[in-house]
């Protein structure tokens, strides 16, 4: 028996910051679901933060976009302290 595998983001997307394009993460995440035929109790890609929407498309739909359609949850921001807690629960 294995747990879920997740990935954490705890940081705000802008699209000023094209390092922070989480395009870039969904694309490889969505191949990789596809290889392994995954599910979203197998995976799952948590974005905490600014994360409502980047370069006016909102995450959800981007996640669509690649492919990972159950797979991402946002959250809103929260304190730096609780942030950093966040990337290791």
């Amino acid at each position: 028996m294995y747990r879920r595998a997740r990935s954490r983001a705890s940081r705000s997307v802008s699209p000023e910051e094209p390092a922070r394009d989480p395009r870039t993460l969904f694309q490889a995440a969505g191949r990789v679901v596809r290889m392994l035929n995954l599910t979203p109790q197998d995976f799952g890609i948590d974005v905490m933060g600014t994360t409502e929407s980047y370069d006016g498309v909102r995450i959800q739909a981007l996640a669509r976009e690649a492919g990972l359609k159950g797979f991402v949850r946002t959250y809103g921001s929260w304190a730096r302290r609780d942030a950093l807690e966040f990337r290791f629960w």
